[in-house]
């Protein structure tokens, strides 16, 4: 993948990065499990139609501000040694191309995605520092995970079957999952189509719910854009102020009938997240963390500093220290490691 290394000339507006963005956007790279970051451009073009896109030199030839960035990145991989493949996370998303097509092919609710019913649930798992690995719905195997999410699945796979009735750990499935057969009609049994030993629920109707209306959840955070009727012998965990419920569990298997605003995706992260007794980080505003190779790395999006609280499994900070500033990076060592 391109990396820009500055501003670039695509968009309506192109805002220059803040001093040090280059850098955290290669430690990012490199903490997720990049073995190159490759720049787009070398030098800035002083002709045709690109020649507003950055480079890491300028159009004379002299060293752009990411120039000293990306050297500097350099001399720290080589500081820490940082290599290998990245480590099994605890918690794993399963994304599906058919699905993101699926719900462009029939919305039903106007503003309601897949890509970003995706990223509503990873982003309530990232803000803990939680690390997630991304699966394929050929995944056949769940195992070594203590959360599974599956958001708004077009179709069930042969092999996500096996997995779901073969995993132990807690599973998260999304609304829409299963509303479809591959080719793209109602199953029989309806949503989320999946046998009633492992979740005894069938979505009776859907309600989609224009953009400026939501339903308010009891004890916290709303419903919008896409709301499911279901029938179930499930435990109702959650449910909202007209009595619908939100989100049913049957053992360790959940499912959510609806769409969330950030407040209740984030309870329920934070709900399964205590159920499986995962351990957490304490990250200020803005700042990201992720594992590999013996450290974790952080870096700081905000544009002010932040202040780090160091965890209890890191022996020290290699690289930077509690105090991060803007687009800043700290590395610290974990104690487990060699």
């Amino acid at each position: 993948m391109e990396q820009q290394p500055g501003p670039v000339n695509w968009a309506k507006f192109n805002p220059d990065p803040l001093p040090g963005m280059a850098r955290l956007w290669a430690w990012e790279a490199f903490a997720h499990g990049a073995e190159v970051v490759s720049y787009f451009r070398w030098r800035q073009a002083p002709f045709a139609q690109e020649q507003m896109h950055a480079g890491l030199l300028r159009p004379d030839s002299e060293p752009a501000p990411a120039y000293s960035e990306a050297s500097q990145v350099a001399e720290e991989l080589k500081l820490t040694g940082l290599d290998g493949p990245v480590g099994k996370a605890r918690v794993a998303l399963v994304f599906d191309y058919d699905s993101e097509w699926a719900w462009e092919v029939q919305p039903q609710a106007q503003g309601f995605k897949h890509g970003a019913h995706v990223r509503d649930i990873y982003a309530a798992f990232r803000k803990h520092g939680v690390d997630i690995d991304i699966l394929s719905p050929k995944t056949k195997s769940f195992a070594g995970y203590d959360i599974v999410a599956i958001p708004a699945l077009f179709a069930w796979t042969e092999e996500l079957r096996e997995a779901v009735a073969a995993f132990e750990g807690h599973l998260l499935i999304g609304p829409r999952s299963g509303s479809k057969t591959k080719n793209f009609s109602i199953p029989a049994r309806l949503g989320p189509d999946l046998s009633p030993n492992l979740l005894d629920a069938r979505v009776m109707r859907v309600d989609s719910i224009p953009a400026h209306v939501s339903v308010t959840v009891k004890g916290g955070g709303s419903t919008r854009l896409w709301r499911e009727k279901v029938e179930t012998r499930g435990e109702v965990v959650m449910e909202d102020n007209e009595g619908v419920p939100v989100l049913i569990s049957q053992g360790k298997l959940f499912y959510l009938t609806a769409s969330g605003d950030r407040a209740l995706m984030q309870r329920i992260a934070d709900y399964l997240i205590a159920e499986a007794d995962l351990p957490i980080l304490s990250l200020p505003a803005g700042v990201r963390a992720r594992s590999r190779g013996g450290y974790r790395i952080y870096v700081n999006y905000s544009a002010s500093a932040a202040t780090l609280s160091p965890a209890s499994d890191e022996s020290g900070y290699v690289i930077g220290g509690t105090e991060v500033p803007a687009a800043g990076v700290t590395v610290a060592k974990l104690a487990t490691a060699g």
